[in-house]
């Protein structure tokens, strides 16, 4: 493949993640996806008089996504007291995420820089395996690669510009602090100068401060941030059927090289096309469990892929410092092997553009319908998968009967179905929400949402009290001794 080809491959990398994150700009609105799983709880707090009280207190630490995804559409709903129009903005606003880390990359870094490119893949690869799911993970993501850019670059970096990009960044999400250092030492090694290891240590010691220092107030969210700490890095969470079949495209891939031995352009398009096209095949044959029930651990992935990646760069800096022959001769290697690397970055960018397509298929699918459901009117029992219950406003309960593989049901985020319908604008269903009585977790104590002014809220005022009423079932029964 010569120069040519590989400049014209990596501007169709950034322009096919440019389109697939500008899609999610128009999907989110549409189908009202932000009240997926945690959505639902984020866009109550959106339309309460109080979000910071009610949910966020929880998360000092991500006070960043706090003021950037929570606060404008609060405000929109304060000013207009319109709920559509709120939870419309805070659509509009998670579904930009991606695409406005990628052109701030693109405008930050330097002539002649690859950075974009690199951004393009990680967020076709790495973002897009959260999407629909609102993790403060996915902000990072798209802030960290234009601090790269601007942290790396050769001029006009600013000390106190590149403090406030750092701070910022480190309060998105905790795992965002180990990122943001390998970003900074990235900087130091290519400007040698001592602010960025000052910058450095200024940044990391306010999140640890915050961390150590203030308290979660509720309970259940503080055991469930541990947790999850606990598990975050997993080897588990970075299998899914979309890595999978990617690993799959990839021997594939090996094998193909082997036999055709691609040179040109239209033999490279030939190859990568051909297991692409098997990829489908797999993934229409062997879908697995549906990816949106596993995108809430693949934040591992966005964090294992950007800490690889920044480690990497760091290691191939100091490589060139204190060992640049074996640079040059890794280079010379990279040069010699330029098509086959090329190829198997092909494989990877689209075989995983294929599966998260395909998966946003999946969940659209069947989201539509659980909001239908969830909508009203009540469905009966028989439509209710066993596990599931309706409580209505007069007290009375239906237990599900059916089974629970019909549509819309596999994409119910167990705890979350009561704060969906609780958000769930839709007149016919307003005397019921949906619950799974068997779940107990709730990042809502009983005291703090009892507290909130249902008058002053923009969510169904019936909803919201039948919330009240199961957060507080739920806490009263946690209390009572265990039969014996």
């Amino acid at each position: 493949m010569t120069d040519a080809d590989l400049r014209a491959c990596r501007s169709a990398t950034v322009l096919l993640a440019a389109v697939m994150a500008a899609a999610l700009i128009i999907v989110y609105p549409i189908w009202g996806v932000v009240t997926f799983a945690d959505g639902s709880f984020f866009v109550l707090s959106i339309l309460s008089p109080d979000p910071w009280t009610l949910g966020w207190a929880s998360y000092p630490n991500r006070l960043t996504a706090f003021l950037l995804t929570i606060v404008p559409p609060f405000l929109a709903a304060r000013a207009t007291g319109s709920a559509p129009f709120a939870i419309g903005l805070y659509s509009v606003i998670m579904a930009s995420i991606p695409l406005a880390g990628l052109l701030a990359t693109r405008m930050l870094e330097e002539k002649g820089s690859r950075l974009s490119f690199w951004c393009a893949i990680s967020t076709i690869v790495l973002a897009f395996s959260v999407t629909f799911f609102p993790t403060e993970m996915w902000l990072a993501h798209a802030m960290i690669w234009p601090m790269l850019a601007y942290a790396t670059r050769q001029r006009g970096v600013r000390t106190p510009i590149l403090f406030g990009f750092a701070l910022v960044t480190n309060f998105v999400h905790e795992a965002a602090v180990p990122l943001v250092a390998l970003v900074l030492v990235n900087g130091y090694l290519v400007h040698r100068e001592r602010r960025f290891l000052a910058v450095l240590a200024a940044v990391s010691l306010p999140p640890l401060v915050v961390k150590a220092t203030v308290a979660i107030p509720n309970a259940e969210i503080q055991r469930s941030v541990h947790e999850n700490a606990l598990n975050f890095l997993s080897l588990d969470n970075l299998l899914n059927n979309i890595s999978l079949t990617v690993l799959i495209g990839l021997v594939l891939l090996q094998g193909l090289i082997l036999v055709a031995a691609p040179r040109t352009r239209r033999s490279a398009i030939t190859v990568v096309a051909a297991v692409t096209l098997a990829a489908a095949v797999v993934l229409m044959l062997w879908p697995g469990e549906l990816h949106v029930l596993r995108r809430y651990i693949a934040r591992t992935i966005v964090f294992c892929g950007l800490a690889g990646f920044l480690g990497t760069m760091l290691l191939w800096r100091l490589a060139g410092l204190m060992r640049p022959a074996l640079v040059n001769r890794a280079e010379a290697w990279m040069s010699i092997h330029r098509t086959a690397i090329a190829l198997n970055l092909a494989v990877i960018v689209c075989v995983s553009a294929l599966g998260h397509s395909v998966e946003a298929v999946r969940f659209l699918f069947h989201w539509h319908a659980l909001e239908t459901i969830i909508g009203g009117p009540p469905p009966a029992a028989s439509a209710l998968p066993r596990g599931v219950s309706l409580l209505f406003a007069d007290g009375s309960r239906r237990d599900g009967t059916g089974a629970d593989q019909s549509r819309g049901w596999p994409v119910a985020w167990n705890w979350s179905l009561p704060y969906q319908s609780a958000v769930n604008g839709s007149p016919a269903g307003r005397d019921f929400i949906v619950a799974m009585p068997a779940i107990a977790f709730s990042p809502i104590t009983c005291e703090t949402l009892g507290a909130m002014d249902t008058a002053q809220t923009l969510a169904p005022r019936v909803r919201v009290d039948l919330l009240k009423r199961y957060i507080c079932s739920i806490e009263t029964a946690a209390r009572l001794p265990a039969p014996r």
